[in-house]
């Protein structure tokens, strides 16, 4: 046998490495969805935070506008808050977390108004632009709910809560009146910022007020009058 019909030597098969199922390539498109798929199917994120021992802990989140497909800044909010949530389960305690969308507003109603023409922007009457922006931020919803799924962020993605929905406008509803009526019934003693120009014997000149921040404080008029003893 010649040196140039001499089967080439692989510099691999003469290392000797460990014999491992272990992939050397993370392969995260197919593998990804695989754990994913364990996960919902051993349902994790519900029995540990059903069934955890201990005491209960809630992420209070500020839910996202239905108004387009996910960008980075959804990615950083939502994987960064999936972390302390996780951190949370694996201390022991029931954290649950419960998304949400605000399905209102002049980002959904802009979005709706690029997708029409000039003709039938003309036509539109406040009525049927409302139409239109609940029917798309639906849409939006769902989407963008599938990209929080497929990015591993744990949550109860069947029991979102939607602005839109006519429950939580009934709850805001409630809730604004019950303050109307407290407001209304009796002084809650709450700091009222107090500007110089009606300080007595004060020497700022009214023309140019400070910004509110400014301002010394006092409590209200039922409580103690200005200035302070």
């Amino acid at each position: 046998m010649t040196a140039s019909s001499a089967p080439a030597t692989s510099y691999k098969d003469t290392l000797n490495l460990l014999q491992t199922p272990f992939s050397m390539r993370a392969n995260a498109k197919v593998r990804e969805p695989e754990i994913q798929a364990f996960w919902a199917e051993q349902r994790l994120y519900e029995r540990l935070s059903q069934e955890n021992s201990g005491p209960a802990f809630t992420l209070h989140d500020g839910p996202p506008y239905a108004n387009g497909a996910l960008h980075v800044g959804h990615a950083l909010n939502k994987i960064l808050k999936d972390i302390i949530n996780k951190t949370a389960l694996l201390q022991g305690k029931r954290a649950r977390f419960i998304p949400g969308w605000d399905c209102h507003g002049l980002p959904i109603e802009l979005k709706v108004l690029q997708g029409l023409s000039s003709s039938e922007r003309a036509e539109l009457t406040p009525v049927s632009l409302r139409q239109k922006a609940h029917t798309y931020a639906l849409e939006q919803v769902e989407g963008q709910k599938a990209g929080f799924r497929r990015w591993g962020i744990w949550a109860d993605w069947d029991q979102p809560y939607l602005t839109l929905q006519k429950s939580y406008e009934a709850a805001q509803i409630g809730v604004f009146g019950a303050i109307s009526i407290g407001a209304s019934n009796r002084c809650t003693g709450a700091p009222a910022p107090v500007p110089p120009w009606r300080r007595p014997n004060s020497n700022t000149p009214t023309a140019t007020p400070p910004p509110a921040s400014m301002w010394p404080s006092r409590r209200c008029s039922c409580l103690k009058a200005w200035p302070p003893n």
